[in-house]
């Protein structure tokens, strides 16, 4: 199904862009699950932060290239409704963080805002595990549709840093 791959293309355009995002900054990334205030351990935190990133990366991968769907579905759930449980937390505390979900950000995260934007993620990904095709691609062209996605992630990110360091903002 067609929107289904293009479904599964945007999952792996936001997971590359969120995981590019946190390993440029991980200091950033760690200082923000230190203010949502689930974890206090500092080796805790780090292994969080190294896990996100690298279940994110991992998310991405295992879209691309098809690798049992339902691995795919648990750690794209597991990655999202951490995501979204986290911020219902600090909402309910009424809490002021900076979620770095894309990066850095100069202003509070709007908790309203990014549990929504978690939630249709979630309905993407709960979409395409339901309407995936079987692969329709080869090897080849699976690696070179996932380096142009995440090159393109690199270049979101970059223009993103590029903004944030000239104190304009794009805000997640």
């Amino acid at each position: 199904m067609i929107l289904s791959s293009i479904g599964q293309c945007l999952l792996v355009f936001v997971f590359c862009i969120s995981a590019i995002s946190k390993s440029l900054d991980v200091g950033e990334f760690k200082i923000s699950i230190r203010q949502f205030g689930i974890l206090t351990n500092d080796r805790a935190i780090a292994a969080a932060a190294y896990l996100f990133i690298l279940g994110e990366f991992a998310a991405s991968v295992l879209i691309v290239f098809a690798f049992g769907r339902v691995i795919t579905l648990v750690l794209t759930m597991a990655l999202m409704t951490t995501f979204v449980a986290a911020l219902l937390k600090v909402s309910f505390e009424k809490k002021t963080v900076h979620c770095n979900c894309f990066g850095q950000s100069r202003k509070p995260t709007n908790k309203l805002y990014a549990i929504g934007r978690n939630v249709v993620i979630i309905a993407l990904i709960l979409f395409c595990w339901t309407f995936q095709a079987s692969p329709r691609f080869s090897l080849s062209e699976n690696v070179m549709m996932y380096a142009v996605l995440a090159n393109g992630s690199l270049f979101a990110v970059l223009i993103k840093q590029y903004w944030y360091k000239r104190g304009k903002g794009i805000h997640a």
